[in-house]
């Protein structure tokens, strides 16, 4: 026979005491089951632990070390399953974050630090790459979630799960220029002004192009950048303007940036800017990486909702096909 966690729970208990009938009120259970079970480790051990003088328990030496053992035992089960249930309500445990540049400059660390403001053992690690990079880090099972901007081949992987995410766009205008009185701009009215874009690679530029392409317009570009945050320099310094993502525009008012040189202004057209929130096809979630990544999903949609960028949402969670699950 072995040892069992209850037998050393109640040896413990009756030291701790002095009193088998104590003992047993503090453990809820009856004084015959409490000197039963005592009587069978002492039986194991091959040796007592009491001496019972005048009624009173009288613990032999190597009862002491069997306390010590036992404590220390007991202890570290109880350490156990105080992590276990935290590590299940997600208040303990590591997340692993990939974002693109312009999320990780503000909006997804304000997001972070709030969802962990109350969870002081969660350690989280933030990287800034790039989507095409951020798709191959969620790719090779490394990261618990990658979010950046959407794109079509890497959201049929088999290795990754991604979650469309879309919204209305907007166009970033010097406050003093003639266009910036108009509710909403159309892609004929930006087409004889000089223009901001993303590099001409960018999925997001090429629909941009192909915007003004179907009007048989060629926008006049006159600066470009990898990402959007930079352009605003120029546009605040009216060179130009540009076509920006909602997330953007909801950066630039979180960070209080030119809020007396830039405005934005509707896009009025078709075209939607698509954000991708990527998951390891292979790397089953822990419950934290599972409650951060929804928390963080409802947390773009208020952000587009709040700028009334009606936000949709299409899961890619098969490599076959991609299905529009709820539109916000």
């Amino acid at each position: 026979m072995k040892l069992t966690l209850l037998q050393l729970q109640i040896f413990r208990e009756v030291m701790e005491t002095g009193s088998m009938s104590v003992a047993a009120r503090n453990l809820n259970k009856t004084q015959p089951a409490v000197s039963l079970t005592l009587k069978g480790l002492e039986d194991i051990l091959g040796f007592q632990l009491f001496a019972r003088a005048n009624r009173k328990l009288i613990p032999v030496p190597e009862a002491h070390y069997l306390l010590a053992e036992a404590d220390a035992v007991l202890t570290q089960i109880a350490r156990v399953e105080r992590n276990m249930e935290r590590l299940g309500l997600g208040e303990e445990g590591t997340l692993q974050i990939a974002a693109m540049p312009g999320l990780a400059t503000a909006l997804l660390p304000a997001f972070l630090a709030e969802y962990t403001a109350d969870k002081p053992d969660i350690k989280c690690s933030l990287y800034t790459r790039s989507s095409a990079q951020l798709q191959e880090l969620v790719a090779s099972q490394s990261v618990d979630i990658g979010a950046g901007d959407f794109d079509e081949n890497a959201a049929r992987s088999a290795r990754t799960s991604t979650i469309m995410i879309t919204g209305l766009c907007y166009v970033a205008i010097p406050a003093g220029h003639r266009l910036s009185t108009s509710a909403s701009l159309t892609p004929l009215q930006l087409s004889d002004q000089p223009m901001a874009t993303l590099l001409p690679e960018h999925n997001f530029t090429r629909r941009l192009m192909q915007s003004f392409s179907n009007m048989a317009r060629t926008p006049d570009i006159k600066h470009v950048s990898q990402t959007q945050l930079p352009l605003m320099q120029f546009i605040a310094r009216e060179q130009c303007l540009a076509v920006v993502d909602p997330l953007t525009v909801a950066t630039m008012r979180s960070l209080k940036l030119f809020e007396s040189e830039i405005v934005f202004r509707r896009f009025n057209s078709p075209l939607r800017y698509q954000y991708a929130l990527v998951s390891p096809r292979f790397r089953p979630p822990s419950l934290l990486a599972k409650d951060a990544r929804e928390s963080w999903f409802q947390h773009m949609l208020s952000l587009l909702s709040d700028l009334d960028a009606e936000p949709q949402v299409t899961s890619y969670d098969t490599v076959e096909d991609a299905e529009p699950v709820t539109s916000v």
